[in-house]
């Protein structure tokens, strides 16, 4: 009767330490935000859904626990237009400190795809910016019709573009067994152009896909 008593014993924290396994933590900060709400979204291959949402207190403070079998990829939204992207795992406890005013400088401990995300993210807006401001220049080149300069800006706008591709590929090459390099696989440096734009890129797609697919086999992403 003991023995089994222990063996239910043992079967019961087996149980309970798998369960725990699949469950991540999100705790949070605001610096300059209360009294408000943010939502968690899981993101599915092309659109995302709010599977829950948190209290901001009076201290800006908020927290997000959930569980799941394999990476996926999340939302910490305070609207449709304002959220960073979050690459989860099971097991992680996650703690983030945020800016209402501007989200993009937030820092998260404690998920190494997350800071990947992050890294990547951080990288693209940083040469949308510089295009942005190539593009100006452009127009008002083509305003003053000089062609020397609409061509220097044209040398300078592709440049950028290929140190975005060249910084992509790096990052793919480096992180295959990361599901945030299917992120860098397909991010656009506008709404009709891909950074990985050349024939030839296809090739990172069957590397990527290659990795992903044994070691993550239940994941929607792959």
């Amino acid at each position: 009767m003991m023995k089994r008593i222990a063996f239910v014993f043992v079967l019961g924290i087996a149980f309970f330490a798998c369960k725990n396994e699949n469950q991540f933590k999100i705790d949070g900060t605001f610096e300059n935000l209360t009294d408000s709400t943010i939502y968690l979204n899981q993101m599915g291959l092309n659109n995302s859904t709010v599977i829950d949402s948190s209290s901001i207190n009076k201290k800006g403070e908020f927290a997000f626990r959930g569980k799941t079998e394999y990476p996926k990829f999340y939302q910490l939204a305070l609207s449709d237009n304002d959220f960073i992207t979050l690459l989860l795992k099971p097991g992680e406890n996650v703690n983030i400190k945020m800016q209402a005013d501007n989200l993009y400088e937030y820092k998260v401990t404690g998920s190494p795809g997350s800071q990947k995300v992050k890294l990547l993210n951080n990288r693209l807006r940083q040469t949308k910016q510089k295009l942005d401001s190539l593009e100006n220049f452009y127009k008002q080149a083509q305003k003053n019709k000089d062609k020397e300069r609409i061509s220097e800006i044209n040398k300078k706008y592709q440049k950028v573009v290929n140190r975005q591709r060249d910084s992509s590929i790096a990052f793919i090459l480096d992180n295959m067994g990361s599901l945030a390099s299917i992120m860098a696989l397909y991010q656009k440096v506008d709404e009709n152009n891909f950074v990985l734009y050349k024939n030839q890129d296809l090739q990172y797609i069957k590397l990527v896909a290659d990795s992903l697919k044994e070691k993550y086999s239940l994941s929607p992403y792959k």
